[in-house]
């Protein structure tokens, strides 16, 4: 994707987003129209983010703050996860982003820990950095 339309991408997300929060702080919709721009925000986040190889993308707002949730295939090596997280991470700059693993053995825990990478394991365990 050229840097240009990421660009573009990027200004489009924010402007959402930022509709989204005057929506929120001002209750002035239903909340039919919220999940409405949800919905538009997390295609828009599709079109920035799948060519990652990531999927199952999630937009979810917890205590102020925007999270962004991702799988990336269990298969992957930690290098590919570390890669993969900074450009997510890089493109998606007022949000927070999480990648999601079915499973994550205590060894990629401990790697995932180290490298500050925050992540969600579909039993629960939720780590943000």
């Amino acid at each position: 994707m050229a840097e240009k339309d990421t660009y573009q991408l990027q200004k489009r997300l924010e402007n959402i987003e930022s509709l989204l929060n005057l929506l929120l702080i001002n209750a002035i919709s239903n909340e039919n129209e919220i999940e409405k721009i949800q919905e538009d925000t997390v295609k828009k986040l599709e079109e920035i983010i799948t060519p990652l190889n990531l999927f199952h993308i999630r937009l979810n707002y917890i205590e102020k703050h925007y999270y962004v949730f991702a799988e990336i295939d269990s298969s992957a090596s930690l290098n590919e996860i570390r890669s993969t997280y900074a450009k997510a991470t890089s493109i998606i700059k007022e949000m927070k982003f999480v990648l999601v693993f079915e499973k994550l053995y205590s060894r990629r825990k401990k790697a995932l820990d180290d490298s500050k990478i925050s992540y969600y394991v579909k039993n629960g365990e939720l780590k943000i950095y």
